[in-house]
């Protein structure tokens, strides 16, 4: 985006198989949007080992019925600091809210290791524009 202009251009690499109308707001037909993540951390594990509790993904009072159903990626991230480089532990499913504080509770999927108090959760979504 230029700064002097306000103006946002988009470079494609392809072969044009329709060209879209231009209008101010952008086209209805090609949707655009911004990767986006949240990172928090397991507070608490619910006896049995079937939900955890996450901390620090979202600001108190915040309206997590949009976030329920997306997945989340609890990370092993003992050894390294950067979460890129971390594996993977396991994969739980946002069940909605817990309490006003901003924590989320979430479901572990079948099959997933133990998880640990401390661990790093991540949530990557796409936000469209």
């Amino acid at each position: 985006m230029r700064a002097d202009c306000g103006q946002c251009r988009i470079a494609f690499k392809g072969r044009v198989i329709r060209a879209l109308p231009g209008n101010e707001r952008g086209n209805d037909l090609l949707r655009l949007y911004k990767l986006k993540r949240k990172e928090g951390r397991v507070d608490r594990i619910e006896p049995g080992q079937q939900s955890i509790i996450c901390a620090g993904l979202f600001q108190k009072n915040a309206d997590l019925s949009i976030f329920s159903g997306m997945k989340l990626c609890v990370y092993d991230d003992r050894l390294q600091e950067d979460v890129h480089q971390c594996p993977v532990s396991s994969t739980a499913v946002i069940e909605g809210s817990f309490g006003t504080s901003g924590k989320v509770r979430a479901k572990l999927l079948a099959g997933a290791p133990q998880v640990e108090k401390g661990q790093r959760v991540v949530l990557e979504y796409k936000k469209f524009v």
